[in-house]
Formats: C-alpha cells, sequence, structure tokens
C-alpha cells in the first residue's frame, strides 16, 4: 500500500469505531426508500436515543428534487441533538416533523450526519 493508502484506511478505521457499538446494536429506521424516491437513507439509533447515524445517496442527479427533506425517526422528541457534520444544534421534535433538508449531490452522491444528544 501506498502512504496515502495507508492514511485513508487509518481514517476509515477511525470512522468505523466511532459508529461500530450504535451499528451493531442500535435501531434500524429506513427513511427513504430508492424505489420511489430519487433518495436512499437509513438511519441508526441507540437504545438510549444519546446518539443516532444518518446515512443517505442521491441516485440520480435531477435539477428538480432538490428542495426535498428526510424526517428523522426514533429519537427522542424532549431532546438536542448536535449534528456534527452540519454544526447545527436541533430539537428531537424538529427533525421528526419538519426534518432536514437533503443535500444537493451529483448523480450517486452521499452523505452521513452523525447526531449526539446535547447533555
Amino acid at each position: 500500500m501506498t502512504d496515502t493508502e495507508k492514511e485513508l484506511t487509518k481514517k476509515q478505521i477511525d470512522a468505523y469505531k466511532r459508529t461500530d457499538e450504535l451499528i451493531l446494536k442500535g435501531d434500524l429506521y429506513r427513511l427513504m426508500d430508492p424505489l420511489n424516491q430519487n433518495y436512499f437513507c437509513m438511519m441508526v439509533v441507540s437504545k438510549d436515543k444519546s446518539e443516532a447515524y444518518v446515512v443517505g445517496e442521491r441516485i440520480h442527479g435531477l435539477p428538480f428534487d432538490y428542495n426535498q427533506y428526510v424526517y428523522l425517526c426514533g429519537l427522542d422528541g424532549d431532546a438536542l441533538y448536535k449534528i456534527e457534520e452540519l454544526s447545527a444544534v436541533v430539537s428531537g421534535q424538529a427533525l421528526k416533523n419538519a426534518g432536514l433538508l437533503l443535500p444537493k449531490l451529483p448523480d450517486f452522491g452521499s452523505w452521513t450526519w452523525h447526531l449526539k444528544k446535547v447533555k
């Protein structure tokens, strides 16, 4: 492996270690069905609702579908969650009812959001 590949592998292992427990033991929710929409989106929520991980992909870069929202499930409605990638703090109730605007991505572009409950 080249030095660049080794560095990338280390980053991928670190990312896995941040989410492995959550993915293995959390509750899984399908948020968007790629057979009925232009997006695929799923999320995993820890049993105590203190952490969640959202992953999604935009199938085709159609110009008319940029203003779509995803509504998150399984969160504590009374809690505040910090979304690391967006540098935002949002209530669980707002994430469930108002949702989040999906990112503008090219064909088969993907995103992840890591949510942690604010104490």
